[in-house]
């Protein structure tokens, strides 16, 4: 439970509030604000496509997934490398995803709309990871479990509280992320709308 916990602030916390720290001003002022510039194009090509929505979607939920099987998790909590790898890998591709969903290419509006169903779509397959988590009857791993006896838990119980930390909180971030994302797009329209009735109202 307290290794998912540190999972989900590595993938649902962090990356929005990184996104909206707004880096690329503190790269500018440090001057290296034309890197992405010096690359070379296929470099950059390849940069662009894969933070675009699906790419970054099927990245994220390939790494989030592949990282929660059994041989991959207890690899990782044996290998001190492995496990720092697992962690970067997770916040590099969540940053892709929440990049993805928070600053939207293209027409703005239309990026906004590809936000919502981005995390939405997130909010439900990690949602799914967690509910299998919680609802399994055995436990999915044989290492990293022996901490729970000491807050009274058994392995089991352990694995099916971080899948309920998954599922429930976690789903919950993406859930306002998405309904913040819909206010900003429904935005304009209220405006407009309101506009419309009150020149109406002046006639």
């Amino acid at each position: 439970a307290a290794h998912m916990t540190q999972h989900l602030l590595l993938i649902a916390a962090i990356p929005p509030l990184l996104i909206a720290g707004a880096p690329q001003i503190a790269w500018a002022w440090l001057g290296t604000g034309t890197f992405a510039q010096r690359l070379p194009q296929p470099v950059r090509d390849a940069c662009r496509r894969v933070s675009a929505p699906v790419p970054a979607f099927a990245a994220h939920t390939a790494t989030l997934w592949g990282w929660h099987a059994r041989v991959p998790y207890e690899a990782a909590l044996r290998n001190p490398a492995l496990h720092a790898l697992e962690h970067a890998t997770l916040l590099g591709t969540a940053l892709l995803l929440w990049s993805a969903a928070l600053r939207p290419s293209g027409v703005r509006r239309n990026g906004q709309a590809v936000g919502i169903i981005l995390l939405l779509a997130t909010a439900m397959q990690s949602g799914a990871l967690g509910a299998l988590l919680a609802m399994s009857r055995t436990t999915w791993y044989g290492i990293g479990s022996d901490a729970a006896s000491a807050w009274g838990l058994t392995p089991l119980a352990d694995q099916q509280l971080a899948g309920l930390i998954m599922w429930i909180p976690g789903g919950m971030l993406y859930t306002v992320a998405a309904c913040g994302l819909f206010l900003a797009w429904i935005g304009p329209v209220h405006v407009r709308i309101s506009a419309a009735a009150a020149a109406a109202a002046t006639q």
